[in-house]
C-alpha cells in the first residue's frame, strides 16, 4: 500500500525543484511514495533536471514516464530554436548526465 503521494506543478523552479526533489528522495525508506510532476513549459533545464532526478530516484519495477513535446525535437528561446528532444534527454538522464543542449543547462 502506498503511503504518500506527491504531486509537484512547476514552472520556470529548476534549483527549487531539484532540492525539491532531494529532500523526497532522502526520505526513502521511511515510507512508501510516489511523485507526479507537471512541468508547465518551463525554459530554465527544469524539465530536464525532473527527467535525470526521475531516473536517478526511480527503483526496481518503478516506471519514469515523459510526457512532453512529442513530435518537436527543439525548444525555442526567443527567436532562436535549439535542439532538444525528450528522447535524448531520457536516454542521458538514465546514463547519469543530464542532457546540456540547451543555453540554460548548467
Amino acid at each position: 500500500m502506498l503511503d504518500l503521494g506527491i504531486v509537484i506543478a512547476n514552472w520556470h523552479t529548476k534549483d527549487l525543484l531539484r532540492r525539491c526533489l532531494q529532500t523526497i528522495l532522502a526520505s526513502t525508506g521511511q515510507f512508501t511514495f510516489k511523485v507526479v510532476l507537471v512541468d508547465n513549459a518551463s525554459t530554465d533545464g527544469s524539465a530536464d533536471q525532473a527527467l535525470y532526478q526521475a531516473c536517478q530516484m526511480a527503483q526496481v519495477g518503478d516506471i519514469v514516464i515523459a510526457c512532453g513535446k512529442g513530435h518537436e525535437q527543439s525548444m525555442c528561446f526567443g527567436t532562436t530554436e535549439y535542439p532538444w528532444d525528450d528522447r535524448d534527454s531520457l536516454r542521458a538522464a538514465i546514463k547519469g548526465t543530464p542532457l546540456k543542449t540547451l543555453p540554460t543547462a548548467q
